[in-house]
Formats: C-alpha cells, sequence, structure tokens
C-alpha cells in the first residue's frame, strides 16, 4: 500500500546584507553644501552621518576617484582634491583613499543571527583654490564616489 508519512526538512539561510543609508533611513537625494567655517585660507568642510547595516559587522570603504571640486563656468578653476574620512561615531576618523580600503565594524548586534547597526560620520573637507575671493568666487562642484564592500568573515 506504500509509504503514508514523509520526512520533510528544509534550511532557511539568511541573506548577506549591507545597506547604506543616511541617518533617517533613505540617502542624500540633493546636492550638499559646504561651508568655510574659519578664515579664508581655511578648508570647506561637510560632515554627513551614514547608518550602516551589515550581517556580518565587518565591511570595507574605499574612494573610486580623487573628489575635486570644479567652477562650472571655469572647469580649469578648483579646489585641491578633497580629503575624506569616515569614523565610526565616538572613534577616530580614518582617511578614505582612491584603490586602498579601509575596514570598519559595527558594533555587535544584540541578538545573534541579527544584523549589526553602525552610525558613522563621513566628513568632506577640501581647499578653496589659491587666488583672491574676487577671482575665485562662483559655485564649485564636485562628485563623491564610495565603494563599500562587505568583508568575509571565518565562520567559528
Amino acid at each position: 500500500k506504500g509509504k503514508m508519512t514523509s520526512r520533510v526538512s528544509a534550511t532557511v539561510v539568511k541573506p548577506n546584507r549591507l545597506i547604506v543609508n543616511d541617518a533617517n533611513g533613505g540617502w542624500y537625494t540633493q546636492e550638499m553644501e559646504m561651508f568655510q567655517y574659519g578664515a579664508a585660507n581655511s578648508p570647506y568642510e561637510i560632515e554627513l552621518p551614514l547608518r550602516i547595516t551589515s550581517s556580518n559587522g565587518v565591511f570595507q570603504v574605499s574612494l573610486d576617484e580623487a573628489m575635486i571640486l570644479r567652477q562650472a563656468p571655469t572647469p580649469a578653476l578648483q579646489f585641491q582634491a578633497a580629503q575624506i574620512s569616515m569614523a565610526n561615531v565616538g572613534s577616530a576618523a580614518q582617511k578614505l583613499s582612491v584603490g586602498t580600503p579601509v575596514q570598519f565594524d559595527n558594533p555587535t548586534s544584540a541578538q545573534p543571527l541579527q544584523d549589526t547597526i553602525g552610525d558613522y560620520t563621513l566628513t568632506i573637507s577640501a581647499q578653496p583654490p589659491d587666488g583672491d575671493f574676487k577671482t575665485t568666487a562662483g559655485i564649485y562642484q564636485g562628485e563623491l564616489k564610495l565603494t563599500f564592500e562587505p568583508v568575509v568573515k571565518a565562520q567559528p
């Protein structure tokens, strides 16, 4: 007459995630404005809060290309290459550079198998072009390109 019962088993695999958001869970959809807080020879700066969700808690960040702020009507008029750094809130900033990934670790999650969440600050700083304010005044624009990648971690 045949078998009446069968045994079925399943394995649920949690996908490995790496999600980069602004502090509100979205992303920066408009241009960011940098400010000069010091004297005329001080850099223009901006700090951007990031929230990073990671399944294994370890990821790396690298700068894809140098960020140069250029004046639209006169592209030869440009800032010095921007300095980009990132820090976990409460930790020292680490400089990001082209082709050299920097590793970051999210705080450990409260529950096993739960994604880790870390709050970070991305800082951009750039020196304005040489010259007097009359000849260098204007609107400058640049594009920041970063790569965020999970780091493979051996299972215990």
